[in-house]
This record gives structure tokens, sequence and C-alpha cells, in this order.
């Protein structure tokens, strides 16, 4: 009996029989392939554990036991079984299992690594004993199946979850990496590979291919032998940067080369091409030295030349590679949308999905790591915005969207993000209305907050909203002329294009032409290429084209100067426009303009020819892809037929393209007023109430009206009659009308009736005026005839005569100046009767009565003799009394 004791922990000691031995000389017969160690882990202590329970409760029952054994470690776990007779393979537990069984006391089990083969220096080993005891579970945990690679990781990163990314750019963050190291390395025990030229026997060139003893190999490029040489193959290939020692010596020399020998070294990866240099040496000494380069590539052959001077022994050729240390990772990703590399640290991917990257360590251990890219998208919203209008100062921005799977709600804002309004996905659009022109900043997410995403600024562009004045309604007479202006706000400053320069047509049709300008003259074809040609528009509403072309396809090649006007400007097409595109369909001419008519010359330089055009077929039409023969779609141009005066059968056309701006004007405001004038002030001189309107639009497209009425006001007058006045008579004058509220005659008077007395035939002219100042006139003529009592210069009559004796004789006396008269009474006889009276007359008529009885006493029946005396006269006049 042997006694072996085995101390766990320092507690007790067992006893084993011989069957134990048995046991493990059975367990020791177990063959297999040998195992060979992944590591340097020390060979265990084999000892022996008595499986007890765990609550050390006293049970000496005999009967079987129920033993669990359960694998905690990293590899399989072989369990054999003596039970005192047999020693036998039980179970293999893999990482984690568990393997109950029944056992009786004293059995022993042994667990030692799966597919151990040979049980010498086993890395695990443990040994169990069932007692009397209550079984237990045993742990196992075999220790030596940690992988030394088990301290490489690889960490991909947090999940990603990103919006609206194109790209998302993935890390791997690498830890236990291993430092590797290489040993230097030194060898000049090769193989001759080829060697050529001059071979010695007593120095063969072999003895380069090994460390030599300072025999050596013979280069010499003896005469008719060829150039000398040796190929040495390491037998592998040595890395760049290899050192690459020569030995080398001269051995003999002709005077010829003053005893120097000359040798090329050379590297290859192929023994047969591709030798490149690595230097050449050239030695005198009789003594070996080695001579060093480094490789700049790899190489596998070394080529040692002689440049045939003379001859010398290489000893032999050694590499020398360095020792190396080396901590690099290799990286390799994988995944639906990587961009670029997938061998990097850092990746660049575009697609959501699962990416795995594997590193692998100098040593080759690998590990793994995977990361999940999740892209969401930003709403996809639509943004339009209304700018303010002449009739509105405010626009609008609306949102459009569909409907989105798996989202419910939108968020919109306008500012920035500042604030967002919370809309349904489903509902379609959005539109912030009544926005005062500005620019708004755009930020749309969802509902949840999710995604947010700038989009382009808006800006509300304000419109200059055009407000005009035609002035206050006013009241005018008849006949008279009044000033209206408008007065305009708002009006507005825009550039508008009026000179273009002009570019050639690129014919469409394949025949390499770049033309402006193509005549048929009589059949000859003329082609014209722009020089500086020009397209104006002028303010009268016509357009000229101008400039330079050159006729190319004639010899010799000559310049013509083009001076044409189109006229008759319409954006309706007229009759027989427009002129489809001959070279694409696709054109649109709704934006199209036309020019009905045309007049010029295409006139030659210094040459004969000129022709005088007009228009011809379609008016000449301008837009995009209006030019009929350009081949380039969407291109902005013109296009029209012309004649050629003189000559019926003659044409050509005009098909050029515009190019730069060369000259703009500043528009402001344009007046319209319904008299058909485009001033802002117009002069009216209506014959009846009316209203005028002045229409008024701004570069900005915004046109309002006003109105003005002008109210006529009339007066009427009449002067009356003309009248007829003796000389010396006065006459009233009376005016009349309807409506006035004053007059004002031509002598100053301001009554409607004056009294007048003109001494000779006049005009009276009277101006009457209303309440609105209006003002008429009327003529009355005064005609004064002469004065009959101041024809002569004394005129007198005496009535009645016969008188009453007692009666009364009255005088009529016309005179032509004032003076005093004397009348007397005489009887026939001589004798005065009564006094000489005294009378002061004026000029012209005057009577006066004589009163006889008082004056006299006349007899009844009686002639007497009335005389009257004057200033330079006397009137004597015979009368007679009654009986």
């Amino acid at each position: 009996m042997i006694k072996t004791t085995f101390n766990k922990n320092g507690n007790g000691s067992f006893l084993f029989s011989n069957k134990f031995i048995l046991l493990l000389t059975c367990l020791f017969m177990f063959s297999g392939a040998v195992m060979s160690a992944k590591s340097a882990i020390p060979t265990s202590t084999t000892e022996e554990i008595a499986l007890t329970s765990e609550n050390n409760s006293e049970d000496y029952a005999w009967s079987r036991k129920c033993v669990t054994f359960k694998n905690t470690g990293k590899c399989a776990t072989d369990i054999y079984i003596y039970d005192g007779w047999y020693c036998r393979f039980k179970k293999r537990l893999a990482p984690g299992q568990t393997w109950t069984t029944y056992a009786y006391a004293g059995n022993v089990f042994r667990a030692v690594e799966a597919d151990a083969g040979s049980f010498n220096n086993l890395k695990y080993d443990k040994r169990y004993k069932v007692t009397r005891r209550h079984s237990q579970v045993v742990h196992l945990c075999p220790e030596y199946c940690v992988d030394p690679c088990d301290d490489l990781t690889v960490d991909a990163g947090e999940d990603v979850e990103v919006c609206n990314e194109e790209e998302v750019t993935l890390s791997a963050t690498v830890a236990g990496t291993t430092t590797c190291t290489t040993d230097a390395e030194s060898d000049c025990n090769h193989t001759l590979y080829k060697h050529g030229g001059y071979c010695s026997w007593y120095y063969p060139p072999s003895n380069a291919a090994y460390c030599g003893s300072g025999h050596g190999a013979k280069l010499w490029t003896a005469g008719g032998y060829g150039t000398s040489f040796v190929t040495i193959d390491f037998g592998k290939v040595v890395p760049a940067g290899t050192k690459i020692h020569t030995k080398m010596k001269l051995k003999h020399c002709s005077n010829t080369y003053s005893n120097k020998a000359s040798a090329t070294i050379k590297a290859s990866l192929n023994g047969d091409n591709g030798f490149t240099s690595l230097g050449t040496v050239k030695f005198s000494s009789q003594y070996y030295a080695e001579y060093t380069y480094t490789l700049d590539a790899p190489a596998r052959y070394v080529k040692v030349i002689d440049n045939g001077q003379c001859s010398f022994l290489v000893d032999y050729v050694r590499y020398e590679i360095e020792a190396t240390t080396n901590d690099t990772v290799e990286y390799e990703w994988s995944g639906p949308g990587i961009v670029g590399a997938n061998n990097t640290k850092d990746i660049t991917v575009n697609k959501a999905g699962n990416y795995t990257v594997k590193v692998k360590s100098c040593d080759g251990c690998e590990a793994t790591d995977t990361v999940k890219v999740k892209i969401n998208n930003s709403p996809d919203v639509q943004v339009t915005s209304v700018d303010a209008t002449c009739e509105n100062a405010t626009g609008s921005i609306t949102f459009t969207y569909e409907d989105t799977p798996n989202r419910t709600n939108i968020e919109l804002s306008i500012d920035g993000g500042n604030n967002f309004t919370n809309v349904k996905d489903d509902s379609g659009s959005y539109t912030f209305d009544n926005l005062a022109p500005d620019t708004y900043d755009i930020v749309v997410r969802w509902g949840n907050d999710d995604c947010p995403i700038e989009l382009d600024s808006v800006t509300i562009i304000e419109k200059e909203v055009i407000t005009v004045d035609a002035g206050d309604d006013q009241t005018v007479c008849k006949g008279d002329e009044v000033v209206l202006t408008a007065s305009v706000t708002g009006e507005g400053q825009c550039e508008e294009c009026v000179e273009y320069e002009l570019l050639n047509t690129d014919y469409c049709r394949g025949s390499q032409h770049q033309f402006v300008v193509f005549i048929n003259d009589n059949g000859t074809r003329r082609w014209f290429r722009n020089v500086d040609m020009t397209w104006t528009l002028n303010a009268d509403g016509t357009a000229t084209v101008k400039g330079t072309v050159l006729e190319y396809n004639n010899t010799p090649n000559t310049e013509f100067e083009v001076d044409a006007t189109y006229s008759g400007y319409t954006t309706t097409a007229p009759d027989g426009s427009p002129k489809g595109n001959d070279c694409h369909q696709e054109e649109d001419s709704s934006g199209w303009a036309y020019y009905t008519q045309l007049t010029g010359t295409i006139t030659q330089v210094g040459g004969g020819l000129s022709y005088s055009i007009g228009r011809r077929g379609p008016s000449f039409q301008l837009g995009i892809d209006a030019n009929n023969f350009e081949a380039t779609p969407g291109t902005n141009g013109g296009s029209g037929w012309f004649t050629i005066d003189g000559a019926p059968d003659s044409f050509g056309d005009f098909n050029f393209n515009f190019g730069e701006c060369i000259t703009n004007n500043t528009n402001g405001v344009q007046y319209q007023w319904s008299t058909g004038e485009t001033t802002p002030s117009i002069v009216v001189s209506p014959s009846e109430d009316t209203t005028y309107t002045v229409t008024v639009n701004n570069c900005g497209d915004c046109t309002t009206e006003d109105s003005v009425t002008v109210f006529v006001s009339d007066t009427n007058v009449s002067a009356g009659d003309d009248a007829n006045i003796i000389e010396g008579e006065s006459t009233t004058l009376t005016a009349t009308s309807d409506n006035a509220v004053s007059y004002e005659w031509s002598n100053g008077a301001t009554t409607a009736s004056i009294d007048v007395s003109p001494t000779t035939t006049t005009t009276y002219t009277v101006t009457a005026t209303n309440a609105n100042g209006c003002t008429a006139t009327d003529t009355v003529v005064v005609t004064v005839e002469p004065d009959p009592c101041t024809t002569k210069e004394y005129d007198v009559k005496a009535y009645p005569i016969p008188v009453e004796a007692t009666g009364i004789l009255t005088v009529d006396i016309a005179v032509d100046q004032d003076q005093e008269v004397t009348y007397e009474t005489f009887k026939m006889d001589g004798n005065r009767t009564g006094p000489a009276v005294k009378k002061q007359i004026n000029r012209g008529c005057n009577t006066f009565t004589i009163d006889l009885d008082k004056h006299c006493n006349f007899l009844p029946g009686t002639t007497y003799i009335l005389k009257i005396t004057g200033g330079n006269w006397t009137e004597s006049i015979q009368f007679m009394t009654k009986q």
C-alpha cells in the first residue's frame, strides 16, 4: 500500500490505495493526438479534492450519491471516472455545460483538458473523490484555456442615429494590442543563381554564394569571354531598407587601368531581368573590404558585375535585416454603404445598416465589433412664398408635404426654430399668412422634435405700392384751359436692359455654320458671321439691329454693315406667327414678342453691294427658342425673314441669339391719361363737365389710377340794343344776364344800367361775371347824330303867326354856340314897341316865349317886326296880330 498525501488549503490528508494508482495508470494510458500548447502556462499540480456537502451535515449512508459538474471555463473539459475496477471516459463538457451523474463513495473523477491524448504535462488536471457525505455541484474552471488574443478588443462605437446625413463617419477604438518584434537577421550563405563571362576554376563563381574563407570568386572581363558577373539568390525576398554588404578586393591588373577595379551592384525580384543599380564602386586595395548599399525596394537577387577593368574577387554577398518592432493593426470594415476605403480606422458610410469592423493585430489575433447606423430623414417639405403685391402689402409662406408612414405631426418654424407650429403630417400643406416683407429662416422637424433641418431662407419681397393723385376737382370757365397734374408716390426705380450684344446662331442642320444673317441673292448664297452687332430698344418702341458682319463663305471674305429697324411691337402673335422651330419642337411661344415691320440696309464695306430690306413672311419673333435655326434648346434669341427691294427672287433672314446686356436704363413711372397723353401733366379745355382719368404703373408692374373732374362754368350777358341819340342827348344802357353777379362797363361803371351821353358815336362793352368768376361780354353802340340846332350859326323861328294881340309868341333859336341874344319889337314904321329884352341861350336849340300882353300894347290886326340880335347876327321876323 502506498500512502500519498495531498493537501487542499491545508485541510486534511487523503489515503489512496493501489486502486488509485491503477486509476492513474489507466488514465495515463489514454492516447490521442499530442496537443501543442497555445501559451506558456505552467503545468498544474494534480491534487485530489473531497466532494463534501455544502451544509457539512453528516450522512454516512453507503448508497449512491448524486454529483453535478458544471464547466465554468472557456474551453471543453473531459471527465474520466475510476470506480474501483474500471477507468473510463465519461463526459465532455462544453463551456457552460452541466452534467449530473451517480457515484459511490470512493469513486474518483478526473477533469482534464479535452483531447489531452497524453496525460503528461497537463495544463489542467483536477481530481475529485466521492465521500459518504452529501454530493455537491462541482465547478470546473480550466484556466489554461485563456486565449492570449482575449486581450485584443475593438469598439466600433455606440450605435448611430442621425438625421439627413448623406455620409456618417464611423470610428473603431482598439485596446489590448500587442507589440510584435522581429530579430535582426544577417546571412551570407546563399545560392549561385547565374554567372557569366570569364570563369576561373581556382576562384569559381560559387565562392561568392556563401560566407567566404577569403578565397572568393574571380570576376574578370577577359577578351572573348564577355562581361563577367555573378547573380546570388537569397532564397527569399528581403524588404526595402535591407543592407547589402559585398566583400571584394582587387586581384590583379594591367597598367591600362592604373591598378583599379570597378564593380556595379544591382538588385531585383527576378533573377533574369528588372535589375536596379544599387551603386558602382572603384577600389584598388588587395585587401577585402565590405561595400554597403541599402535596398530601396524589396529584392531577392543581387548581381555583381565587372565593369571591364582590373579583375577582382567577390568573397560573399551578405544581407542584413535590422530588428523591427510592430504594433500596427489591420482594419477591415464591412457593411452596406461604405464610401471609399474599408481598411482604415475611420470610415465613411452613406447607408443605414449594420457595420462590422474586424481588426487584426501584428501577432495574428483578431477581434470584431458591430455598430448599427440608423439614418432618419427630416420631413420632406417644399416651401413656396408669395411676395407682397400691389394690392396686398403682405405675403405668405406655404409648406407642402406628404403623409409619411410612422409619422403623425410636423413642426414648422419661420423664425429660425425659436417658435414652431405643430400640424398633422397628413394635412398636405400649411400657410403662414399676412407676413410683412422680410427674410424668414425656415426650420422643419418631426412632431417629436426629431430631425430638425434648416431649409433655405425665404424672403418676401416688398412691392413698392404706387399711388396717384390726379388733384382736386376744378371748375373752369368755358373756353379756358387748366393744367392737370398727377402726383405719384411709390414710383420705384427699375433697371431695364435696352442694348444687348448679339451672338451667332449655332446652325442645327449639321453644316457647321455659325451665322447671324443669311442672304439668297438671286441664287448666290451669302452667310454672315457676327462681328459686333447689337440689339437696341428705342424710346419710341422700335428696335434697331446695327453692327458689322463678316461674309465668310465667299472669297474674298468681306465685311458688311447692318442697319435695320423693327417696329410694330406686340406680344400678341400676329397672323402667320409664330414660326415653329426648325430644329426642335419643345419651344413654348407663350412669352414671345413680335415686330410686324422692318426697314433697313445691309451694305458692303468698301464694295458695291447694298441691300434694302423689308419684312417677309411671319413677323420677327423674339423669345426662348424663337431662333428658328439654333441647335441648343432654351436659348434666348430672335428670327425673321426679310425681303430685298427690287429683287423679288431674293430674300434673307436674321437669326441671332442675345448675349450680355450692354446698356441699362432706369425706369420709373409710366402715365396714361384718358386723353391718350403720357406726361405727368396735361392741359385741357373742356366745353362741358368732363372727368379725366390717369393710370400709372411703376417698374414693379403695380398699377393704379385716379380721376379728376373739370366742371365747366358758363355765363352770358346782353348790353341791349344799339341806341341813336342826338348830339347832346343822353341814353340809358342796361345789361342783362342769367347768372351774373357783377358787371363792369367799359366806361368803368359797375352797375347793370348806366346813363351815357356821348358826343360821338361810341361802343360800350359790358363784362358780366358769375359766381365762379367766369365772364361774358357784350357791346352796345350808341350812335350820336349831329344836332340840327347847331348846323347854322343861327336859325330863328317865331310862331304862331298870326298871333293874338294879347297872346304868346313862341321863338325858337338855334345857335352854334352859347351867347346872349336881345329881342325887340317894332312897328312897321320903325318905332320900337316895348323894351329890348336880353336872354342867355345855349348852343343848340332854344325856345322862349314873348307874352305880348305884357310886353306892350299890341293892336289887333296889325303887322309888327320882331328883331333878334345875337353875337354877330341879327334876324328880323314880321308877324301879324289877329283881328
